[in-house]
């Protein structure tokens, strides 16, 4: 369902290059593998009862992944004027993520481990190059 919507907003049609559309074909595998991961990882106590990650999560971060105008997607936003569609992209992913799961943690550890895995998935997701541009 995730990957038919995002297949949907990037497209040729709407200004992507073959390198964002590469990208954005990976956002909802990337996505995923964060999700339970942190979902294994945090669970749930009498202290932390709120620390319930499930398919509503997904959904906030191609929330903010689908409602981003074209505008800023292809030209980098005001922080980063000019930059790829590509880069935007994962760094998009990544504030919409660190949004979704980091936010609702305690813990800086527990915040530093979720900023932690979100750099492991881009990287096996996307690669190194996107890692240091994002």
């Amino acid at each position: 369902m995730y990957g038919q919507m995002v297949r949907g907003r990037f497209t040729a049609a709407a200004g992507f290059d073959a390198r964002a559309l590469e990208t954005s074909s990976r956002l909802t595998a990337a996505t995923i593998d964060l999700w339970r991961g942190v979902k294994a990882k945090m669970l749930p106590t009498p202290a932390k009862f709120h620390y319930v990650f499930n398919i509503r999560d997904l959904s906030r971060v191609f929330q903010g992944i689908l409602l981003t105008p074209y505008d800023v997607l292809l030209s980098g936003g005001q922080q980063m004027k000019g930059a790829a569609a590509a880069s935007t992209i994962v760094r998009l992913w990544r504030h919409e993520c660190s949004r979704v799961f980091a936010d609702k943690l305690v813990t800086k550890h527990e915040k530093h481990w979720v900023s932690q895995a979100i750099n492991r998935v881009t990287e096996a997701q996307f690669g190194a190059a996107l890692l240091e541009e994002a």
